[in-house]
């Protein structure tokens, strides 16, 4: 649904114009895009996509515990510039079984994994404490560099395995993601929009959502995701 002339109305869709390039971005550089209409003011925004980071010690536990697995690995963080980064897990499972019949059936999973994780350098979303005494759960963790700037960092994560197992999955594989500095504060400032910015009976403070565009609205922004594979 979408609004129109203070009227909603159902749409199966809504035109749209982009453009599309071949040309495929490089780590450790800055991009610029800049747009010209004889009608319009010239805009233009630029972005950074940061270079590789290392990942090393990693350590996958799938023994300690009966209802969960632990994935512990490290990377080096650069003092010379402010760094975000972003964490997700990702699993594809299979499992042949035969039925109380006779019948084989197969059960498919393919999910990016709730983490759970007392990190903190991840930002809480909840203001107690979660379930197992946890201080962050979800499915991806954004942060960044202001409590380790320059040193080594050591990520422990927690995953419970209610709906898959560590053998029966064919692939494992963290999305670990570095961020220009742009891309933060944008989806930063987009989470408080939502979670703050609603008007309600009692009033609310707006809140805005960052742009880097001049002369207009909207965001330029990159990331290097890094797909480090742990099965296979």
């Amino acid at each position: 649904m979408y609004l129109n002339d203070g009227d909603w109305r159902i749409a199966t869709s809504i035109d749209m114009n982009y453009y599309v390039s071949n040309y495929i971005p490089k780590k450790d550089k800055t991009y610029r895009i800049e747009v010209e209409h004889p009608d319009f003011n010239d805009i233009n925004a630029s972005t950074y996509i940061p270079d590789d980071i290392l990942i090393y010690n990693l350590v996958i536990d799938s023994t300690s515990y009966d209802d969960k697995l632990n994935f512990q690995f490290s990377f080096d963080n650069n003092a010379n510039v402010e760094n975000y980064y972003s964490l997700e897990l990702k699993v594809a499972c299979s499992k042949v079984f035969e039925d109380e019949y006779g019948y084989f059936d197969e059960y498919n999973f393919d999910a990016r994994l709730e983490m759970n994780s007392n990190d903190p350098s991840f930002q809480s979303n909840s203001f107690d404490v979660l379930d197992g005494g946890y201080t962050f759960q979800g499915r991806k963790a954004v942060f960044n560099d202001a409590l380790f700037n320059g040193q080594e960092k050591r990520i422990s994560v927690d995953v419970f395995t209610e709906y898959f197992q560590y053998a029966q999955c064919d692939t494992i594989k963290f999305i670990f993601s570095t961020f220009s500095d742009d891309s933060y504060k944008y989806y930063n400032s987009l989470s408080d929009h939502r979670n703050n910015g609603g008007l309600d009976i009692f009033g609310g403070e707006v809140v805005p959502v960052y742009t880097n565009i001049n002369n207009g609205l909207g965001i330029l922004i990159s990331k290097n995701a890094q797909e480090v594979y742990i099965k296979p």
